[in-house]
């Protein structure tokens, strides 16, 4: 007979069959105590609190799923210097994520909706700080659009046109090549998109 001290439990695996000598673990049981405990780098500690929701992914099991910030360390632990941050997931999480690690990204900001972005590479400084691309148009001239950078995620950054016109599907230039006569031209250039992605942060998780 087992006694479990706290309940509901449920039976995740059973490790014997009727018959067998209970010499070992006889079976595998979880409850709403099951928790993920990773870190995060000490530049990153402030994008991160209590009661935030998190993605974990494993590629390998193909399994994804939802949890819950439930602690923040603070202070660092380790030599690494980072900040021990725990989470609890909120749905049911199979038996074959035990003892895995996950990838572990959290969501700090949102644009709200579909925005005109474009790949980081392809935005430039001016000379009084303000931002810029380089808009490749059909006949093949290139033109300076001035722009105000907003959130980036995954490569792109989120841009809003200050006067001149910018849509998606204009091509834009993303690298620079010095020709013979020592003028720029342009090397490569990719449509903007329209895109709605969030800003996240990513958390090792052990």
């Amino acid at each position: 007979m087992l006694f479990l001290p706290f309940l509901p439990r449920e039976v995740q695996q059973i490790n014997v069959e009727v018959g067998d000598f209970a010499n070992e673990a006889v079976m595998t049981v979880t409850g709403s105590g099951a928790r993920v405990d990773g870190s995060v780098s000490a530049a990153d500690r402030s994008l991160v609190s209590v009661g935030q929701r998190a993605v974990l992914d494993n590629a390998s099991l193909d399994l994804e799923f939802e949890a819950e910030i439930t602690e923040v360390a603070d202070e660092p632990s380790g030599g690494a210097g980072r900040y021990r941050v725990r989470f609890e997931p909120t749905e049911q999480v199979p038996v074959d994520a035990y003892f895995q690690n996950f990838r572990v990204t959290i969501p700090i900001d949102t644009t709200g909706g579909d925005v005109l972005a474009v790949p980081l590479a392809a935005l430039s400084a001016n000379a009084d700080g303000s931002a810029r691309v380089e808009v490749e148009d059909e006949d093949g001239t290139v033109r300076r659009v001035e722009v105000i950078p907003g959130l980036r995620a995954q490569g792109f950054v989120q841009i809003t046109p200050v006067d001149d016109e910018l849509a998606e599907g204009d091509r834009v230039v993303v690298g620079l090549a010095t020709g013979d006569s020592g003028e720029a031209s342009s090397d490569e250039s990719e449509d903007a998109e329209s895109d709605g992605d969030d800003t996240s942060d990513d958390a090792d998780d052990s």
